[in-house]
């Protein structure tokens, strides 16, 4: 088992925080080993997985890297019934690569570095309206206990992919709906097993224009509710980004289309001479050709989006810090009066706010299906702060924390807010009380599991579960 890795960590915040070791294990056993150590010694431990999160590395704490778990296994059926097998130090660029091969896909989230904590608290992407939460896929999970120092399993796990001594979990349903959506809090998670589904085509058109006023954003995002929210259906979503572009504010709408790659039904078209969608109902100018991408394409079209409203810059140049809560439409006035305040007060030229489209077959699931508990949410509203990676540590880069958290505060006391994203909270107090809104009516529940399966607290640096 190798000790003090030397593997980049992509999080800024994470990069500050100095861990008592980070530690490389090779083999299950390895896991166990570190847990049974940090019991003895009263160490808390974080898990080293996409390296996205800010409390990946802490401080006196032990970092696990899982780098060296790297398998991928498809277990192919049928269309309607694959799976495929995990370990949790992959990444979903490397999972859409592994399935595509075969035909089919995971519904992951819009960036391919991420790894296992998008999985296990939620993850939204493009195909989330189609084919739900990636936490929705998960159909089994094996990890070890950090209570005992076992390695246990919940729910369909191929018996010849199970780690020797690995034995089903007591509490079997209830670990692996806790998994759904607060996975990372509960052991170490070794690996999970998703449903699979048909890879997609998708075919993409965006449009920008210049909101002159906050008249102009107000507007738009009446009718962003209006126009898209009420008539897409679940082969199609959306996302409008408003930011800012060589001085002036900018508000850009991106439209998705997914078509399965297997037979399928024609799908009424948002795209086709009579749309579904006009663009001019949006007052915004006439949108780009649509283009034609896979799995691994529509990756790289959200990431030349991103630099584009970085004015061509990119990320390694900058750091970034965000908070994200759920809203269930913009009917409030009060709730597009806020969004826009908050787009004119972004405290740097390159920070910006994301509204992704719910709803779909996402929505379906009620609240207490999974522990991911928010469902009844219109449009994911991402506040992202960003600034030079030569800003860390001054002034400017404080302000955009403090910009973070106050707009998601402000947004979280709304009545249209309906919940908050848990991946991005952790021990920072200010986040506490957006933990609280983290699990829709869940948390009690997932707080008594907690303290359970974790009595020791060795998992101390996950989304706070002890806001209940």
């Amino acid at each position: 088992m190798k000790t003090d890795s030397n593997r980049k960590i992509k999080n800024w915040e994470a990069r500050l925080h100095q861990p008592i070791a980070t530690v490389a294990p090779k083999k299950v056993r390895h896991l166990q080993e570190i847990v049974r150590w940090a019991s003895r010694n009263e160490t808390k431990l974080t898990v080293l997985g996409g390296s996205h999160s800010g409390h990946c590395l802490w401080r006196n704490a032990v970092a696990i890297d899982m780098s060296a778990f790297k398998q991928i296994h498809v277990k192919e059926t049928s269309y309607e019934d694959s799976l495929v097998f995990v370990e949790a130090g992959c990444t979903s660029g490397e999972i859409v690569r592994k399935t595509m091969a075969e035909g089919l896909t995971v519904p992951l989230g819009t960036r391919p570095s991420v790894g296992a904590g998008l999985w296990l608290q939620g993850g939204i992407g493009h195909l989330t309206r189609l084919y739900r939460l990636t936490c929705d896929s998960i159909v089994g999970v094996v990890l070890v206990s950090v209570d005992s120092g076992k390695i246990i399993f919940a729910g369909d796990v191929d018996k010849e992919l199970l780690p020797p001594d690995a034995v089903r979990a007591e509490n079997e349903d209830e670990l692996l709906w806790a998994v759904k959506g607060a996975g990372t809090n509960f052991g170490i998670v070794v690996s999970v097993v998703f449903r699979a589904y048909p890879a997609p085509t998708y075919k993409v058109k965006h449009t920008v224009d210049t909101s002159e006023t906050r008249e102009d954003t107000v507007r738009r995002l009446e009718h962003l509710n209006d126009v898209v929210a009420e008539r897409l259906g679940y082969h199609h979503s959306a996302e409008a980004y408003l930011f800012w572009s060589f001085g002036s504010m900018r508000f850009g709408v991106t439209f998705l289309e997914v078509s399965p790659t297997t037979a399928s039904p024609p799908l009424p078209t948002i795209f086709g001479p009579q749309p579904q969608i006009r663009i001019r109902q949006l007052h915004l100018s006439p949108p780009t050709s649509p283009n034609v991408v896979d799995g691994i394409g529509i990756f790289e079209k959200t990431y030349m989006r991103l630099r584009e409203m970085q004015d061509g810059h990119f990320s390694n140049e900058t750091c970034s810090f965000k908070r994200c809560v759920f809203l269930e439409n913009f009917d409030d006035p009060c709730t597009k009066q806020k969004l826009s305040e908050a787009f004119e007060k972004a405290p740097t030229p390159l920070s910006y706010l994301h509204l992704v489209l719910g709803g779909g077959k996402m929505g379906e699931v009620t609240a207490h299906t999974t522990s991911f508990g928010c469902r009844k949410w219109t449009f994911a509203c991402t506040i992202t702060a960003v600034w030079w990676a030569y800003e860390n540590g001054t002034v400017v880069m404080q302000n955009a924390i403090d910009w973070v958290y106050k707009v998601a505060t402000d947004l979280s006391s709304l009545n249209a807010c309906v919940g908050v994203y848990s991946a991005d909270l952790g021990p920072d107090p200010r986040d506490l009380p957006l933990a609280k809104k983290a699990f829709g009516p869940n948390l009690p529940r997932l707080a008594q599991l907690k303290k359970r399966m974790d009595p020791n607290n060795i998992l101390a640096f996950a989304c706070p579960l002890d806001a209940a």
